[in-house]
């Protein structure tokens, strides 16, 4: 298959800074999405919308797994904002 030599972009989820609790881990759960994403063969559009969602969600603790959330929350919440 040939590459497509496209750039892609999706921007950040917006949270309120109030809501930030840290952003320890928001890297590697970005990542972490990624590596699902690749694995699931996903088409990059959809992919880049669940790595930033993984991100997204570490804000909300302070630790770097409190944060995690199950696959199905993170589906949830992209149908919420489409």
């Amino acid at each position: 298959k040939e590459k497509d030599y496209k750039s892609y972009f999706s921007p950040a989820y917006t949270v309120k800074k109030e809501d930030i609790k840290s952003t320890v881990g928001c890297g590697d759960a970005f990542s972490a999405g990624c590596l699902y994403s690749l694995h699931e063969g996903l088409p990059i559009v959809e992919a880049l919308k669940i790595v930033n969602a993984c991100a997204r969600f570490c804000l909300f603790d302070n630790t770097t797994t409190g944060g995690a959330t199950s696959l199905e929350n993170i589906k949830s919440f992209l149908k919420s904002v489409e």
